[in-house]
């Protein structure tokens, strides 16, 4: 459980959600750089607002030292706090998304794994989505379905996805890289 210092800056997911496609790959790759600490489960810090503010950062938030890319919205840490979260950028990311035919589905996309943070970020994610045809060998599990049929998977080194487009795909893209390149998720160890 790392521990932010008044003055860090945060970045709410809710303010990463609403970024252009191009401005997540670029935020991507900016948080692995500076080695931004990822929020893996919500957590309450304080940050400044007249005398102080209590602020539940949801899983993806990003916690930094210095000035955010793309003018995002963030807050300044006012009072020392203990977060769940993970340092990115440590390990090398690790996201497979298959390729090939694929279909369109519409649905609502189901955590199976409820401690995984991605597939958390995406659980409740409804509309069309996009999904490869082709899965993942059968020694991967399933952590997430999109109604009954399995779309993102665990491996040994990161995350297999067979969200091509839609939301959940796109969730899945900003913060798989930055759960697997963490030297630890919730006591699992991600090995390059």
């Amino acid at each position: 459980m790392p521990r932010v210092e008044r003055g860090l800056k945060v970045i709410p997911i809710e303010a990463v959600l609403n970024l252009r496609d191009e401005d997540l790959e670029g935020l991507v790759a900016w948080a692995l750089k500076v080695k931004a600490l990822t929020i893996t489960a919500p957590s309450i810090v304080y940050v400044e607002c007249g005398g102080g503010l209590r602020y539940v950062l949801g899983i993806g938030s990003l916690v930094v030292g210095e000035e955010p890319p793309f003018n995002l919205k963030y807050f300044v840490i006012s009072r020392v706090s203990w977060v769940d979260g993970c340092f990115a950028g440590v390990g090398s990311p690790s996201l497979e998304v298959s390729r090939g035919d694929s279909v369109k589905l519409s649905g609502t996309i189901r955590a199976l794994d409820f401690k995984d943070p991605v597939a958390l970020l995406v659980n409740g994610v409804s509309g069309e989505h996009s999904v490869a045809l082709a899965g993942p060998p059968s020694r991967r599990g399933a952590i997430a379905t999109l109604d009954d049929n399995p779309v993102l998977y665990k491996s040994s080194r990161g995350y297999v996805s067979l969200l091509v487009s839609g939301e959940g795909a796109r969730r899945i893209s900003y913060i798989a890289p930055l759960i697997s390149s963490c030297s630890t998720v919730g006591g699992e160890v991600f090995e390059d």
